[in-house]
């Protein structure tokens, strides 16, 4: 159950939902837990710590990897934010807003994305937009998904099985507990 700890909140330049995963080409970022994978097969090394195609972590970031601007923050609570923006010179960019998190509260317990989480998310989106100019885009019902819940109700997600809570809602995990 380890995957059950933590939750992810993460949508694209149309404010449309995704599952925390940016691809152009074979290259990726990938949000996980409270921080992001970036992934690129040509760049991997065998003397690369990481599993192949994964060639860094991001936790706190602003860099530009082959016309990707990757900005990151990690919080004080371990609340990680990012943003991930694809820009080529006359065409649409393509973003991915995002939040990760461990997602327990002062209680130890889980709190899957939160509002606090979210306007965190907005003030540093504000903070991030007077060096970094970037079209800001925010989903009109923003929702979040815990991947291991998916072993006990299958969602659909994009084609992902990923199920889906609304934010500040309980997991899938939990809802299951207080059945039994």
């Amino acid at each position: 159950m380890a995957l059950s700890n933590w939750a992810t909140c993460a949508w694209n330049e149309k404010g449309k939902m995704c599952d925390g995963s940016f691809r152009v080409g074979k290259i990726s970022v990938d949000i996980y837990k409270n921080w992001a994978y970036l992934r690129d097969e040509k760049a991997w090394e065998k003397e690369n710590d990481y599993n192949k195609p994964t060639i860094a972590t991001i936790a706190d970031a602003n860099i530009d990897y082959k016309r990707m601007g990757i900005y990151a923050k990690t919080t004080k609570r371990n609340v990680f934010y990012i943003v991930v923006n694809y820009h080529i010179h006359q065409k649409p960019d393509r973003t991915m807003y995002g939040i990760g998190s461990y997602a327990f509260d002062s209680k130890d317990c889980h709190s899957g994305i939160t509002k606090k989480m979210l306007d965190g998310f907005k003030k540093w989106l504000t903070e991030l937009n007077k060096e970094n100019p970037i079209k800001v885009v925010m989903p009109k019902n923003p929702q979040w998904f815990n991947q291991g819940d998916s072993f006990f109700e299958g969602g659909k997600f994009k084609g992902v099985s990923y199920p889906i809570g609304k934010i500040g809602g309980k997991t899938t995990f939990e809802k299951l507990i207080k059945r039994m």
